[in-house]
């Protein structure tokens, strides 16, 4: 069942006459259920129930002879136009109880302002309906070009990947291709001993030529095992 709010409205007003003899004189007011004992008369007016008949949204008007309960139910949403329902529907009950000229009148205008208040409230209530649609609308377009935005995003991750993945084997090629070959490492490394008296400081060597240490060490074995220097411990 839905939430709802609740509330009661208590008159103070002397009627005349029988709860039968008011019953009769209401029976034309379209109310769904009336209820009546020696004493009282009460009057139901249902404006929304649930699925198992449940009401959640109605007006209770109960009448005695010096009083007129107003009980009202609805959605918070509707309340305050199921309060102006309930207050004009009252009104109505009494003018017509009451049979006198001065009271039909006033109440005729009231029940008139009234009308107008719930009209005006139904009024914006289809604007803020329509604007809520709007807003949907807006909401499911969004979300489409955020959906339409993360699948490329997801698209360009994925060829980021990919082309950091050809990139990285573009540069391990490239190292390969830049690579000093055997024969000119070794012939670097002569020149460079003969340059310094027999001596050779790998660390030195490796910086000048952008050569490994290890590529380094591995020719000057070559060059030994090839007889074309020697070593000296």
């Amino acid at each position: 069942m839905s939430e709802t709010n609740q509330t009661k409205f208590l008159f103070p007003i002397s009627f005349q006459k029988t709860p039968s003899q008011w019953a009769k004189s209401l029976a034309n007011l379209g109310f769904s259920k009336i209820s009546q004992t020696n004493t009282d008369l009460t009057l139901y007016y249902t404006l929304a129930e649930d699925a198992h008949g449940a009401e959640y949204e109605s007006i209770r008007i109960k009448i005695t002879k010096n009083s007129l309960e107003l009980e009202i139910l609805g959605e918070p949403k509707n309340f305050v136009k199921r309060k102006l329902e309930g207050l004009k529907l009252s009104l109505l009950v009494i003018s017509i109880l009451k049979e006198e000229e001065q009271y039909s009148k006033l109440f005729a205008a009231v029940v008139s302002l009234i009308e107008e208040a719930t009209a005006l409230i139904d009024f914006k209530s289809i604007l803020v309906l329509e604007e809520n649609n709007k807003l949907k609308e807006e909401n499911n377009n969004l979300n489409k070009k955020l959906q339409i935005a993360l699948a490329e995003k997801e698209n360009l991750t994925k060829q980021l990947m990919q082309h950091s993945i050809k990139i990285s084997e573009l540069n391990t090629r490239l190292q390969k291709l830049l690579e000093i070959p055997d024969e000119v490492i070794q012939d670097e490394l002569l020149e460079w001993l003969k340059a310094h008296n027999g001596e050779i400081n790998i660390s030195e060597f490796c910086i000048r030529y952008s050569c490994n240490p290890q590529r380094a060490l591995e020719n000057l074995d070559k060059l030994a095992k090839m007889g074309k220097i020697s070593r000296v411990q």
